[in-house]
């Protein structure tokens, strides 16, 4: 017979399992060839992480039979206006990752939301297809997904697109492309509030010597940029 998951708190005894099912999960996505092995040697900075979770009240456990088979948690932080809840790549592993994932969302979401905590976040490996089919049947996509436009085929020619490392000359470009995205987030049915962000913001996107700005144009028009920046240490809250 099938046995009840049961979700319970994240307690100490956890971790050592814990430890082992993260580092399984990421020992699967090292075949695709795309990470480093990086993290899969990390073990105490990812135990003492994991350690500094244990008052937290928006973690938890799930167990079947007395096996550990997956733990989420959060961390709530302000973020672009509003209490956020965050999840990082290594607050969550699941061996059964649709069904474990969903029953331990629900857990905790549900003391999230009673705390008025409505913004959440979850991070994964982006071939991780079973856990992204799993948030996105729990809302993450399907609820907005078909409201930003229709279904139609995109005209895209990107053989007409200019990429090009940004410099101090192309600060405006870049304050006007934000700005412009900043209007797009907080319109419905996204209503994510950014910020606005000064001049000085800017320069130092452009100045800091472990970050490049990317810009994209299309017949001379700014369209876009990314920034990308190497962390020197490992930071696994960062929302980078």
């Amino acid at each position: 017979m099938n046995v009840e998951i049961e979700i319970v708190p994240f307690r100490e005894e956890h971790i050592p399992e814990i430890l082992e099912l993260w580092h399984r999960q990421y020992r699967l996505e090292l075949k695709i060839g795309v990470l480093p092995n990086t993290w899969g040697l990390l073990k105490k900075e990812v135990e003492a992480f994991l350690r500094k979770q244990l008052s937290s009240e928006y973690s938890a456990v799930a167990l079947r039979g007395g096996d550990l088979i997956g733990y989420m948690l959060f961390q709530v932080f302000p973020f672009h206006g509003e209490d956020t809840a965050f999840c990082p790549v290594v607050g969550h592993a699941e061996k059964s990752r649709k069904k474990v994932a969903e029953r331990l969302y629900q857990h905790l979401s549900e003391k999230l939301v009673a705390k008025g905590v409505l913004s959440h976040c979850i991070t994964y490996f982006a071939h991780d297809v079973d856990f992204e089919e799993a948030v996105f049947a729990l809302g993450f996509g399907m609820i907005v997904i078909d409201v930003f436009r229709d279904v139609s085929p995109i005209q895209s020619r990107p053989g007409d697109v200019k990429i090009v490392r940004a410099t101090k000359n192309n600060l405006a470009n870049i304050k006007l492309l934000d700005e412009e995205s900043r209007a797009y987030y907080l319109g419905a049915p996204i209503f994510l509030n950014r910020g606005s962000m000064n001049a000085d913001y800017y320069r130092n996107l452009l100045n800091r010597e472990d970050m490049a700005v990317f810009l994209a144009f299309v017949e001379e028009i700014p369209v876009g940029f990314m920034s990308v920046r190497r962390n020197k240490e490992l930071r696994l809250i960062d929302l980078c």
